[in-house]
């Protein structure tokens, strides 16, 4: 091949000068989350066009974190979803304010032909013991209408 040696040169040349992109480092722990609390919604079609969050209905769990000590919450989200023609992107939010990690998660697929099950799991790392509510805020990219079917939210809190 005539462009095999230029280009391994490039390569060797742009590894050693070009800048890398540095990730964040990883939040890592360690929590035994004991009891599980639900929310499961019907199969209607929620519409949104809103490029800002809102909540997504019937996407809301209310538990009490038990414990002496902050523990972890781990946050899972599956729906049947439709990113036809723009994205969905999805959050979870502890009391209205505290946002799970990741912050914001990309759920669809702009070349959806039509719903699709789709999940992600959210973790809060340290929730204080007492009465906590999570919940599922999604938004459009794009702002063009879009729906997001029958979805579950399932919350794993500590005893």
């Amino acid at each position: 091949m005539i462009f095999a040696k230029p280009a391994m040169a490039a390569v060797a040349l742009c590894a050693t000068v070009c800048p890398i992109a540095s990730h964040a480092d990883p939040v890592v722990g360690n929590c035994s989350p004991a009891r599980v609390k639900y929310v499961a919604s019907d199969a209607l079609a929620f519409k949104t066009i809103s490029s800002s969050y809102v909540d997504l209905a019937q996407a809301r769990v209310g538990f009490r974190q038990g414990g002496n000590t902050p523990s972890c919450v781990l946050v899972r989200f599956s729906a049947n979803a439709n990113g036809d023609q723009s994205n969905f992107a999805i959050r979870a939010l502890l009391d209205g304010a505290e946002m799970a990690l990741p912050n914001e998660v990309v759920l669809t697929d702009g070349a959806d032909k039509g719903p699709a099950a789709r999940r992600f799991t959210f973790v809060l790392p340290s929730v204080s013991p007492g009465s906590h509510t999570v919940a599922i805020q999604y938004r459009r990219l794009n702002g063009t209408d879009g729906r997001m079917n029958a979805h579950n939210t399932i919350v794993w809190f500590a005893r």
